[in-house]
């Protein structure tokens, strides 16, 4: 297994899992967020009545759909979940937050897998990398591909 298919398998997740408002891959360059991934720090976020109970069930997901183990969890800055993933040899890290922290952690290079939110990139802080303050590649998900946006109601 490689860095492309944990993340692979990490979209087909949060797309079965409606407590999971969006997921992103994150770099500290360009190239950390671009296939083929060298390393992988992915990210999911939850609204706050179902975070504690996503991050509770998230490390026997990880072990059930990728044969994967949590080796570490760590509390990071802004109250978010880091989560130093091992899948069979692998390293990789799960960062999990908060929806309504999205906007308090700096972030440099981010591409959007999946966004229920429809704002994801808009509220987050890109004080974390020099130059530009837009996102990395708004929009663009595996392979290349848009990132999977979904609507609430009666329109879809």
């Amino acid at each position: 297994m490689n860095h492309d298919e944990v993340a692979d398998l990490l979209l087909q997740w949060a797309l079965e899992e409606p407590e999971i408002r969006a997921l992103w891959i994150e770099g500290e360059s360009l190239d950390g967020v671009r296939r083929p991934y060298r390393d992988l720090t992915a990210h999911i976020a939850a609204d706050e009545p179902s975070y504690a109970s996503l991050l509770d069930r998230t490390p026997q997901v990880l072990e059930t759909r990728l044969g994967a183990r949590v080796v570490r969890m760590d509390d990071t800055p802004r109250f978010a979940k880091k989560l130093q993933v091992d899948t069979r040899g692998l390293p990789w890290t799960l960062i999990v937050e908060k929806t309504s922290l999205l906007a308090k952690r700096p972030r440099a290079h981010v591409v959007p897998l999946l966004d229920r939110t429809g704002h994801l990139t808009h509220v987050m802080d890109f004080s974390g990398r020099s130059g530009a303050s837009r996102p990395a590649a708004p929009g663009l998900g595996p392979g290349g591909g848009h990132a999977v946006q979904e609507r609430r109601g009666a329109e879809r």
